[in-house]
C-alpha cells in the first residue's frame, strides 16, 4: 500500500501506481477536519484510475464529502478523530499569545501585517 499525507499528489500518485502495480492500494490521510478548496483532500472519485484508493476520513463531515465526491463506501475508511502525539498536549507549554513572545525575532524582510501604518487613514 502507499499512503499519502499529501493531497496534490493524489491524482498523479493514483494512476502511476495503477500503471506500476495495478494492485496496490492507495490510503490518503486526511490530517484536517475537512475537505474545502483551501485544502484540497479529496479528488473526485475517477471509476478508471481510483479503483483502489480509500480516503481515511476522521470526522463525519470528511465521510460525507467524500461520498459527495463520488466515493463508495468501500472507499471511505470511517475513523473517530486524528491521533495527535501527546506532546501537543504538553501542559508546560505557554499559551499561544506567550509563545510569539518568545519566538525568534522575524527575518528582516519580513512584513509585520500587525505593524500600525503610520500613513493609513484615522478609523
Amino acid at each position: 500500500a502507499v499512503v499519502s499525507f499529501v493531497p496534490f499528489c493524489n491524482a498523479v500518485v493514483r494512476s502511476s501506481l495503477l500503471h506500476v502495480c495495478p494492485s496496490a492500494p492507495l490510503l490518503t490521510c486526511v490530517t484536517d477536519f475537512e475537505h474545502s478548496a483551501a485544502h484540497c483532500w479529496i479528488d473526485k472519485f475517477d471509476e478508471r484510475t481510483a479503483v483502489n484508493h480509500v480516503i481515511v476520513a476522521g470526522t463525519p463531515a470528511l465521510q460525507a464529502q467524500a461520498r459527495d465526491l463520488g466515493y463508495p463506501p468501500a472507499h471511505i475508511l470511517c475513523t473517530s478523530g486524528m491521533l495527535v502525539n501527546p506532546a501537543f498536549y504538553d501542559q508546560d507549554a505557554p499559551p499561544f499569545d506567550e509563545a510569539i513572545t518568545w519566538a525568534s525575532p522575524p527575518h528582516p524582510n519580513a512584513i509585520d501585517h500587525n505593524a500600525s501604518d503610520p500613513n493609513a487613514p484615522d478609523p
